[in-house]
C-alpha cells in the first residue's frame, strides 16, 4: 500500500442522529475490504473544530525529515524516539545477554501501536466486546477477548466496585463487612 493511497473520509448520516463515520477505502486496510465505522464521539468533535471550508486534506500533516509529509514509517520511528526520550516504559523483562549471558533489563519503549492499544483499552471499559471489535477493526471478536477484555484487574475491580455501589443506599455502603469460607478455614478479609 502507498501512502497516497490511504484515504480516510468522514461522513455525517443526518438522518442517524447526526453521528459522524468514516469510511476506509479498501486500500488501507489489510482485509482488502472498504469499510464504513463509527467514528467516536470525542474524535468526530476534534474533527467538527475545524471549519468547514477547511476541510481538507489530511487531518495530520506532519512533516518529513526530507521535505514534504512524513511517511508511515517515519512517523512511527519519530514516537518511538519520542517515547525512549521521555523514558516511557511499556514493559520491561530480564534476558541474558548474548556476549555474556549475564541477565539484562529490556525494556520496550512507547510506540505508534501502544495509542491504538490505549484506545482499545480505554473503550473496553466503555462498550461491549462486539462494539470494541467494529471500533479496533479486528476480523475476529477472539482477537478483542484476547487482548481487551479481562486484563487489567486492578481496573476491573473498581468498575465493579463502583456499579455495586451505586445499587446501595448510603447507609449499607457505609457498612463494614467480613467475606470468609472461601478464603481460608477461619480467616476473613475485611472491606
Amino acid at each position: 500500500m502507498r501512502e497516497d493511497q490511504f484515504h480516510v473520509h468522514v461522513v455525517r448520516e443526518k438522518d442517524r442522529k447526526n453521528l459522524s463515520m468514516r469510511y476506509i477505502d479498501a486500500e488501507a486496510q489489510k482485509s482488502g475490504k472498504d469499510q464504513l465505522l463509527p467514528l467516536t464521539p470525542d474524535f468526530a468533535t476534534f474533527l467538527l473544530g475545524t471549519l468547514p471550508d477547511q476541510r481538507t486534506g489530511h487531518v495530520f500533516n506532519p512533516q518529513g525529515r526530507q521535505g514534504g509529509r512524513a511517511g508511515r514509517d517515519e512517523i512511527c520511528r519519530t514516537i518511538t524516539t519520542i517515547g525512549r526520550a521521555a523514558n516511557v516504559k511499556v514493559s520491561t523483562k530480564i534476558v541474558k545477554d548474548g556476549k555474556t549471558g549475564k541477565p539484562i533489563e529490556k525494556v520496550k519503549f512507547a510506540s505508534a501501536h501502544d495509542f491504538r492499544r490505549s484506545f482499545g483499552q480505554r473503550w473496553a471499559l466503555k462498550v461491549m466486546p462486539p462494539v470494541l471489535m467494529q471500533l479496533m477493526r479486528h476480523a475476529s471478536i477472539t482477537t478483542t477477548l484476547d487482548f481487551y477484555v479481562g486484563r487489567n484487574a486492578q481496573t476491573t475491580a473498581e468498575v465493579v466496585w463502583e456499579a455495586f455501589g451505586k445499587g446501595q443506599p448510603d447507609a449499607q455502603r457505609a457498612q463494614k463487612g467480613t467475606v470468609s469460607g472461601t478464603i481460608g478455614q477461619n480467616e476473613g478479609v475485611e472491606f
